[in-house]
């Protein structure tokens, strides 16, 4: 029943899975007590699956449980504690503590590099996750000298055209970006953008994720001729590929106005924001909370002044 439900939560069935991993979690419990390691997993996957349908305070009280039982049967650096100690961070850091989920990866990293080692995917993806913390608190200098260590780690064991190699270029320029440390930067990026045309091709999202991030450079720069250039043309293949209310073509459409509003176009801009936010409520409907910050945002934009 458990291994059912992490079936249905891999293909997105989300009401599904949660009530076959509530009901194996009880069952598990019931047979076989709370502590036993398969009520355990089965209690991670239903945390899981609350954190995936929006329900984040629920999935971190039952991670703190199991996380406490953890500890107290295997100790810190036992891999199951590892992995609950990262899943809570990840938790607590879309509640919005990214203090807290920095504690967490700290404490979790050092275990994870001792009983995996610095290469391991699992031990890498705690410090690109410490690295997205240490920017929401905008320690921009300790988030690049985690994402150069990762870019460092992957380009030895993965090689330089390995996709994963390619998003810590993007990561490490970005963080590069904030702390005006451009040229190096746009090194980066043009690299990036260099290997996924030839590896994956120009349709590739992450292709289209390394050139927007070089057009985003080129905005601050100044250079937006250039940057209005790359944003448009990643614009067109977001609209072919992934249609017009995909959440990435109406970061491409709300970037190409920015860059059009900075370029004294506001009739352009405006048009652009107006399909974004059609395209938002397309995906996402009229009363999330993104369309209500994005109409509100267009707002500001809208006067009858004369272009």
């Amino acid at each position: 029943m458990g291994t059912l439900a992490a079936i249905l939560f891999a293909q997105n069935e989300l009401q599904a899975a949660a009530k076959l991993a509530t009901d194996a979690a009880q069952m598990s419990q019931q047979s076989l007590g709370r502590e036993h390691p398969d009520t355990l997993t089965f209690k991670g996957v239903l945390a899981e699956i609350m954190r995936e349908k929006g329900d984040l305070a629920g999935a971190r009280e039952l991670q703190e449980e199991i996380l406490a039982i953890r500890l107290a049967l295997f100790g810190p650096t036992h891999r199951s504690v590892l992995t609950t100690k990262v899943h809570l961070a990840n938790t607590v850091f879309e509640l919005g503590d990214a203090a807290a989920a920095q504690k967490l990866y700290l404490e979790a990293l050092p275990y994870l590099r001792q009983v995996l080692g610095s290469d391991h995917p699992n031990t890498q993806a705690c410090m690109i996750s410490l690295a997205i913390v240490l920017e929401a608190l905008g320690d921009w200098a300790g988030a690049r000298d985690i994402h150069q260590a990762t870019l460092n780690a992957r380009k030895q064991y993965l090689g330089e055209d390995d996709p994963r190699t390619v998003n810590s270029m993007n990561d490490l320029a970005n963080a590069l970006r904030e702390l005006g440390e451009f040229k190096p930067a746009r090194g980066l990026l043009e690299r990036a953008v260099a290997i996924s045309n030839r590896t994956l091709g120009e349709e590739d999202q992450q292709t289209l994720i390394s050139l927007s991030n070089l057009a985003n450079l080129l905005d601050a720069m100044g250079e937006l001729e250039a940057a209005r250039a790359i944003e448009t043309r990643v614009l067109a293949l977001r609209i072919r590929t992934l249609g017009r209310s995909h959440p990435s073509t109406i970061t491409s459409l709300n970037n190409l106005a920015g860059t059009f509003w900075a370029l004294r176009k506001p009739a352009k801009a405006r048009a652009l924001w107006r399909a974004a936010l059609a395209g938002a409520v397309e995906h996402w409907g009229d009363e999330h909370s993104y369309i209500q910050s994005l109409r509100q945002a267009l707002g500001a934009f809208e006067n009858p002044a004369k272009d």
